[in-house]
């Protein structure tokens, strides 16, 4: 995950670069949902996980 949204902010701040002012700044925009939206993301499924977790240590630990 990480590599490939490396690359992302790579790729867009070479396009940035290129660009003229307002292209520029519709790029980092761009750029920044992108980057706040996958940490949220990941954000979420590693909520997930926990509970996933927790949930198998208590399944684990119960007696049958």
């Amino acid at each position: 995950q990480q590599c490939e949204l490396d690359n992302l902010n790579e790729r867009g701040q070479s396009i940035q670069r290129q660009g003229d002012l307002r292209s520029s700044q519709k790029v980092e925009a761009q750029l920044m949902a992108t980057n706040k939206g996958l940490k949220d993301e990941v954000g979420r499924l590693e909520s997930r996980k926990a509970a996933i977790s927790k949930l198998v240590t208590q399944w684990e630990v119960s007696p049958v």
